[in-house]
């Protein structure tokens, strides 16, 4: 007989990730008695539990970290940069965001020329949830619709209205 395939875990490695944490603060809060207990309670494994506890072995975040072409507070300021754009509309393309992170690098480092493979930005979003990519058209109907001249003689007439009555 062959070896049993297992499944594929149905959660995603960042909910994991957080049900390891959640289990190590209840374990260190007295809430289980033992790391099995809280790895039963968890649905963990408890090899990979107790060797978090004893600090055999890392988060995998953690122990790639120093892999990463930019470091976790560059990543972050990347990460505000796109939701700052997806706020106006303007959601950045994959392109528009290695061409960013490029940018980021180069304004630490000199001379040597960074590693931005062809699924980074996959990983960078799947180590940010928070952000999610959307396919756009080149102009949304919504943003043609805003832009006619009557919907901006309108707003610059509320603008000049609103500045008179605050002023």
């Amino acid at each position: 007989m062959g070896r049993k395939s297992r499944k594929r875990d149905e959660i995603s490695s960042h909910e994991r990730e957080q049900a390891i944490q959640n289990a190590l603060t209840d374990v260190q809060n007295h809430k289980y008695t033992s790391v099995a207990a809280a790895a039963r309670a968890y649905g963990l494994p408890r090899a990979t539990l107790a060797h978090r506890h004893r600090h055999y072995t890392q988060s995998r975040v953690v122990a790639h970290r120093n892999q990463q072409s930019l470091t976790p507070a560059e990543e972050e300021a990347l990460a505000d940069w796109i939701t700052r754009l997806d706020a106006q509309g303007l959601s950045p393309s994959h392109r528009a965001i290695v061409k960013m992170a490029l940018c980021i690098w180069h304004s630490r480092n000199d001379g040597s020329i960074p590693y931005i493979g062809v699924n980074w930005v996959t990983a960078f979003l799947n180590r940010h949830p928070d952000l999610k990519t959307s396919h756009t058209r080149t102009l949304e109907r919504k943003r043609l619709l805003a832009t006619s001249r009557p919907v901006i003689v309108d707003w610059f007439r509320d603008y000049a209205e609103l500045l008179r009555t605050n002023i």
